[in-house]
């Protein structure tokens, strides 16, 4: 309890996301109040939890620096056992394109790609949440006919422009459920006069 107590007086955020990052592994029935505790005691020390990122974020929460906490790519709902290392290991990323013309098509599955986007993971590639979750199934399957047909070839996609981005309330709730809380906005500003 010592050692406990000296971490804690005199590293406190480490401390705080050490006690996260053992929360998120437990599989305790209070694990999911445990966490929410916890970040708010973050929270509270003026520390703002960034959405994951594709080319920052590691497979757990990561410090960035002392006001800033990164989400681990763990906490994004259907990312396969394989998906996060073969992510890891090929990045960065440059564009949307990249992403997937270099990872494993059988580990970054679908699902892990529309779980990326709903969280803001992939904001940085210029496309909206909104284009890159409900078009990434159909990128996918005519890029690996193009792959085929034209090995080599640079491929195209023909992204709808008129498709627009979801409202505040649809990233919210979009984040709420791939990453467990919303981190773009609280719920005040997703649902104003709620």
């Amino acid at each position: 309890s010592y050692h406990t107590a000296y971490l804690k007086a005199n590293f406190p955020l480490e401390f705080l996301v050490a006690n996260l990052m053992s929360e998120v592994e437990s599989n305790a029935k209070v694990s999911d109040d445990n966490i929410a505790r916890i970040k708010a005691e973050i929270r509270k020390m003026g520390v703002k939890v960034n959405p994951p990122n594709l080319n920052v974020s590691g497979n757990v929460y990561s410090i960035l620096d002392n006001k800033t906490l990164i989400t681990g790519l763990n906490q994004l709902k259907y990312m396969g056992k394989d998906a996060i290392p073969e992510i890891l290991e090929h990045r960065p990323f440059n564009s949307f394109d990249d992403l997937l013309s270099r990872v494993d098509a059988r580990k970054v599955r679908v699902t892990a790609i529309q779980a990326m986007a709903a969280s803001g993971c992939l904001d940085h590639f210029g496309l909206t949440r909104k284009q890159i979750f409900l078009y990434a199934g159909d990128y996918k399957k005519k890029l690996q006919v193009w792959n085929k047909k034209h090995p080599g070839e640079q491929f195209v996609y023909p992204w709808p422009e008129d498709i627009g981005e979801w409202t505040m309330a649809e990233k919210y709730a979009m984040e709420e459920y791939y990453i467990g809380e919303g981190l773009s906005c609280n719920m005040r500003e997703a649902y104003p006069g709620f």
